[in-house]
């Protein structure tokens, strides 16, 4: 699953938005992400927030937050329930849905299903449920981000340890 998601980063010219219930990306991800924005991607993410149903995976996520922040990534953690979508969309015309998460585990050992088509018209629906989502989210800002509390950054290294398990 990790090379097929791989691929759908490495496809992306323009926009890719991205829903994960559990979003901690292994590195070749990360450095995906922060390729496709260097070649002009507008690149968002929208993963579970404070009513998330697995923290400890939330803050083991939160690790790559930084260096994706840094790279003009935007990341909206989603506030109004446990967010379980799984969503791509690329460039406003491909689409993959499925179980995957952008997690090691499901990327490199559950078995997981996805589907991945072209259809702008689809597509352009669930970009339309992705604004919607955003308006129940909170961005989080690189800003506020380096300035948070010493308690949630040790949460956040703790959980980090397991990152490969999550």
């Amino acid at each position: 699953a990790e090379k097929l998601v791989l691929d759908i980063f490495d496809l992306a010219e323009d926009r890719l938005c991205i829903t994960s219930a559990y979003f901690v990306p292994t590195g070749s991800i990360r450095k995906a992400l922060i390729q496709a924005v260097m070649r002009g991607v507008d690149v968002r993410i929208l993963t579970n927030g404070i009513n998330g149903n697995h923290q400890v995976t939330r803050w083991a996520g939160h690790v790559s937050y930084t260096p994706l922040l840094r790279n003009g990534i935007r990341i909206y953690e989603y506030d109004a329930s446990v967010l379980h979508a799984k969503v791509i969309t690329i460039d406003r015309a491909w689409s993959l849905l499925g179980s995957v998460n952008i997690d090691n585990r499901s990327l490199a050992l559950n078995d997981e299903i996805a589907i991945s088509f072209r259809d702008p018209k689809t597509t352009q629906l669930l970009d339309s449920q992705f604004e919607e989502d955003l308006k129940h989210s909170k961005e989080i800002k690189l800003q506020y981000w380096l300035e948070r509390g010493f308690h949630k950054k040790i949460l956040m290294h703790v959980s980090g340890l397991f990152r490969r398990q999550l």
